[in-house]
């Protein structure tokens, strides 16, 4: 999201995250909510995903003139409680699931479950660096540290997405 929302931007971006100071990746992470044409796109970088499962969507498509501050600030007085993560494990074990690590296998298993979706997709680079952008092993421990602290139920959850993407493919491999 960070290369694709804010590299692109003069005010906060146009640096590698690398060369961020931890503070500053500590606002951005508390912070930024992306926005374009004057509307929210996201809920942010921390716990999108299960933001999304849970339906605890309180800024995506709204401007920001009509965001609920109450509503958001009883969410956000719950804490880690907010996080119910079963409930989105749950809500997950009803999806269909596709992993861009293994494009090629979710590719055949969107065609399998969706077969009129039709397209030619093997472009999986964001916007902003692409490949050039950090990774897992490349990403400033410091800033790493700060970023999976913001993420605790989406890394958990993403997890029980890869055994659930295991067990398509199970299914997948029976069915050809």
């Amino acid at each position: 999201m960070y290369y694709e929302r804010l590299y692109q931007r003069s005010d906060l971006g146009g640096r590698q995250i690398n060369d961020l100071a931890v503070h500053e990746w500590q606002f951005l992470l508390d912070n930024f909510k992306s926005s374009a044409f004057g509307m929210f796109r996201d809920e942010g970088m921390c716990n999108t995903l299960c933001s999304t499962l849970l339906g605890q969507s309180y800024f995506r498509g709204i401007k920001p003139e009509d965001l609920d501050e109450e509503a958001i600030g009883a969410l956000l007085a719950k804490g880690t409680e907010r996080w119910n993560l079963t409930e989105a494990q749950a809500n997950i074990d009803s999806c269909v699931v596709g992993v861009q690590d293994d494009w090629a296998t979710t590719k055949q298993i969107i065609w399998r479950w969706f077969p009129w979706l039709q397209f030619k997709d093997d472009v999986r680079a964001n916007t902003g660096r692409g490949n050039a952008a950090e990774n897992r092993n490349s990403l400033r421990a410091d800033l790493r540290e700060r970023l999976e602290a913001c993420n605790d139920c989406d890394i958990k959850l993403y997890e029980h997405a890869l055994e659930r993407f295991e067990k398509q493919r199970v299914v997948l491999g029976a069915l050809v």
